[in-house]
């Protein structure tokens, strides 16, 4: 029988001139070395500002290293004009890094 370990994480947010709204909200994915994924949906870790600096950590399943980041931008509108919230992120887990810009 295979043991689930959960293991820390840490992402650090900042957005950009266009603030996160109500009405979107991003879903980061994170896929690992030994093929597992998680998904953290960010709407209720972003605030509604622009120029916001964010921290967020949580525990999940052992991904062992990042390989890749995936960060999607989802609107609760249909057709709206969504302006994209976040300048830049940081993800830590067990030592590995990854940025996205």
């Amino acid at each position: 029988m295979l043991e689930i370990v959960e293991h820390l994480y840490y992402v650090f947010i900042k957005t950009g001139f266009f603030p996160c709204t109500q009405d979107t909200h991003p879903k980061l994915s994170l896929f690992g070395s030994n093929g597992q994924e998680i998904e953290l949906n960010l709407k209720s870790i972003l605030t509604n500002q622009k120029y916001q600096f964010d921290i967020c950590q949580w525990t999940d399943k052992n991904i062992e290293k990042i390989e890749r980041i995936n960060l999607i931008l989802y609107s609760e509108i249909p057709q709206s004009n969504v302006q994209w919230s976040i300048e830049w992120l940081f993800v830590i887990h067990n030592g590995y890094s990854f940025t996205g810009k």
